[in-house]
């Protein structure tokens, strides 16, 4: 047996390579240790040469909250989720795992925990066993798969027996790239990060126990002539729930299908948890819901579809978020699709609350659990919005609640939607009526909440648009544009600006930085002679952030517009677009959709992680691409937003510092005063109905020396000391979605 030695704790993710000690996610204490963050590593150095073979890991772990260990493998190429593997229970704080290594590893990376907090640690164990101990393992776990569900677990049985043959673990560790294409990623998720019943049902088991409240859950299923067998797996879903505490509330709508009264009567027959009422008249799914809602006597409160099926750990993951977060009152989480033969596909790891994000679309939808008293004080649900009945629900209740924070998201997936012909799963443009119906349900919440502002449909898309309305008396604007000559791009920014949108009050400051080129230096009389633009000279060396600080303490606007000289419209109406919104109360930097000018996206909302510190999302699609879920072509909440187009109320942006004139002079200085803004409590706002050209930085150039090298990486280090805590969590992105790349790509890398 070999005991690997701890020689570094440090957290190497998004720290540059001169990273100090003193930035370690892992602090010692007298004894054990205290994680600082939810990502704790040890790096193990491998001074012996390890054999190719099999492996057996263990460790002891003792912590007052239920951990998930890991073990990483780095073959050379780094640390990656392709070669590592979860560490199980077994008894008493021990932790173990096997693996079979084709290579040896040159470091092993040890993930103790996923959250903050103290706790104690042995060291890792690496034990070499032979092929005849694997195969003893290999055995006993593909009985117990046979004896839980020989028809289920086929696949994963066959896969056991094909190790014992092919000497191939279940974690196989072994250089790779990574998989191709959504389906291959997501298959590889899955096995990584997804539910795995046979592998996870202990440790849930052992939590539910431990949980200081237990919730009860009230599933609510309206159902009419359902296909036999979709019905049994929808109503077997929610039976075999790892989590025992609920009811399944059926209210069959008079179905005409001869089998569904006798199907249901015989499952309530079978287990005492599921209540069903047989309707005398169709009502359709509202009513049908709200005869369903009549029987639930839980606390929480879950809908499913009738040919839908739950993960069989969703109602144990909201009973464990309920205790996380006792003042929540709307728990949401992650879903999939799945389809006819039970194949999951295309998933949709979702943001945290965003309200606006809420207002383009109800992307809550499933699997969404409300308290019960705040279904029945709305009245549950209202027949005369069939076809989004439940995000007319959910906006009611996001009304009554009222509290942003009291709405939580969970990000696993454990609900599985299915999709066949005709279903909103495969297409939701397929029922046009859900459309109108989702509109009407969000004109009657902007009334509700008393919102100045209009809702209309969004051409080529099933989603919503919110068009907030000026006041009477319009805020003025004042465009800061910093530039050094380029008179042609200048011209083109401010023609964008007077000829591209009727705005009645608005200035515009040109703030002329060292400018040299005659015929520049001309044009930018001609303005300021002929009141076009404010001209004002810096005669010193460039700092974005100071020239636009400058300029803004010498302006005049109720809002701050800053802009680049090398930004172009390409659609009427911007200004008022971007003012409106920054202009809301709860509102405070705003950006614009920017494009290069092949058409393709330069700029759709800053995400923050990327890269280490920040990445536009969906960066170099094409203009006409959907993106993710539609992000880029919907009005929603970012953390950040490029300063190439940023419109922010003058109090806020004064209230905050304006920008970092010291540790920002370039880069990053627009995510830090997002970043301010968000922190003194308002919500960045990304609108794809600003449309602009964005040439980027064609008059300053790229960071091709080593002068500017060397700042630049001065200003990556500013945003690490600045805001490490918030660089790998950014609300309004996935944790399951990558930060290597701004294509929102499923995570299996880190």
């Amino acid at each position: 047996m070999k005991l690997l030695t701890i020689v570094v704790a440090v957290k190497p993710l998004y720290f540059s390579p001169n990273a100090s000690d003193d930035r370690s996610s892992l602090e010692p204490l007298d004894e054990g240790w205290t994680s600082t963050d939810n990502d704790p590593q040890f790096i193990f150095d491998v001074t012996d040469d390890l054999n190719q073979g099999w492996y057996q890991v263990s460790v002891s772990i003792e912590a007052d909250k239920w951990v998930y260990p890991w073990i990483y493998f780095d073959l050379g190429k780094g640390f990656n989720e392709l070669e590592a593997t979860k560490l199980f229970h077994i008894h008493n704080g021990r932790f173990e795992g096997t693996v079979y290594l084709h290579s040896a590893p040159v470091r092993i990376r040890f993930d103790p925990t996923d959250e903050r907090g103290d706790f104690k640690t042995s060291d890792v164990e690496l034990k070499h066993i032979s092929r005849f101990e694997f195969s003893v393992f290999a055995a006993m776990k593909a009985w117990r798969l046979f004896v839980q569900d020989p028809l289920g677990n086929w696949g994963r049985i066959k896969r056991s027996g094909l190790s014992l043959l092919k000497g191939q673990n279940f974690v196989s560790i072994n250089p790779k790239t990574e998989p191709q294409g959504e389906k291959d990623r997501y298959a590889v998720w899955q096995d990584l990060f997804g539910f795995q019943s046979e592998r996870d049902t202990p440790f849930l088991l052992e939590r539910i126990d431990s949980l200081k409240t237990k919730p009860g859950f009230s599933v609510i299923m309206p159902v009419y002539n359902t296909e036999s067998d979709l019905l049994d797996k929808a109503i077997k879903s929610v039976v075999e729930q790892v989590y025992p505490h609920w009811q399944l509330c059926i209210a069959n709508d008079k179905s005409t299908a001869p089998h569904i009264q006798e199907q249901l009567d015989s499952w309530a027959s079978r287990d005492s948890r599921i209540k069903v009422v047989h309707r005398l008249e169709n009502g359709h799914i509202s009513e049908a819901s709200n005869s369903a809602l009549d029987l639930a006597t839980q606390s929480w409160v879950a809908m499913l579809d009738h040919d839908d099926r739950l993960s069989k750990d969703a109602l144990a993951e909201m009973a464990f978020a309920i205790n996380n977060h006792p003042n929540g009152e709307v728990f949401y989480s992650d879903e999939d699709k799945i389809d006819i033969a039970g194949n999951r596909y295309g998933p949709h790891f979702k943001p945290n609350f965003s309200p606006e994000l809420f207002r383009s679309m109800n992307y809550l939808n499933h699997l969404t659990v409300h308290k019960i008293e705040n279904v029945r004080a709305v009245k549950g649900w209202k027949s005369e919005f069939v076809g989004s009945q439940d995000y007319d629900l959910n906006l009611r209740i996001w009304d009554l609640v009222k509290d942003d924070a009291k709405i939580i998201h969970i990000p696993k997936v454990l609900y599985h939607w299915l999709a066949i012909e005709g279903s909103t799963a495969l297409a939701a443009g397929e029922k046009d009526y859900t459309v109108d119906a989702g509109l009407r349900a969000l004109q009657d919440h902007l009334k509700r909440r008393d919102m100045n502002a209009t809702a209309t449909t969004i051409e080529g898309l099933p989603y919503l648009r919110v068009i907030p309305h000026l006041p009477k008396k319009i805020p003025s604007i004042s465009f800061i544009i910093p530039t050094k000559d380029r008179a042609d791009l200048v011209k083109n920014c401010i023609s964008s600006i007077y000829m591209q949108d009727n705005y009645p009050d608005f200035e515009i400051i040109l703030v002329d930085n060292n400018s040299e080129d005659p015929e520049s230096l001309k044009y930018f009389d001609m303005l300021n002679d002929c009141g076009i633009a404010r001209v004002l000279r810096y005669p010193h060396a460039f700092n974005y952030s100071a020239i636009n600080n400058w300029a803004v303490a010498q302006s005049h606007g109720d809002i701050v517009a800053l802009v680049n000289n090398d930004i172009e419209a390409t659609s009427y109406g911007w200004v008022t677009e971007m003012a409106a919104w920054a202009w809301q109360d709860r509102v405070g930097c705003v950006g614009a959709r920017l494009y290069y000018p092949d058409d393709t996206i330069q700029h759709a909302g800053v995400i923050l992680g990327i890269g280490g510190v920040a990445g536009h999302g969906h960066k170099h699609y094409r203009r006409d691409d959907y993106g993710y879920f539609s992000r880029p072509r919907v009005l929603h909440n970012v953390s950040a937003v490029t300063a190439a187009c940023l419109f922010v109320r003058r109090e806020i942006f004064d209230a905050v510092g304006g920008l970092d004139e010291v540790g920002l002079k370039v880069a990053f200085n627009d995510v830090d005063l997002c970043l301010k803004v968000r922190e003194a409590g308002y919500l960045n706002l990304y609108t794809p109905f600003a449309e602009l050209y964005h040439y980027e930085s064609i008059s300053r150039g790229e960071e091709d020396n080593p002068e500017k090298i060397a700042r630049f990486n001065s200003e990556i280090d500013t945003m690490l000391r600045r805001w490490s805590s918030l660089l790998d969590k950014d609300p309004y992105y996935s944790p399951n979605l990558t930060l290597r790349h701004e294509n929102f790509d499923i995570r299996i890398l880190r």
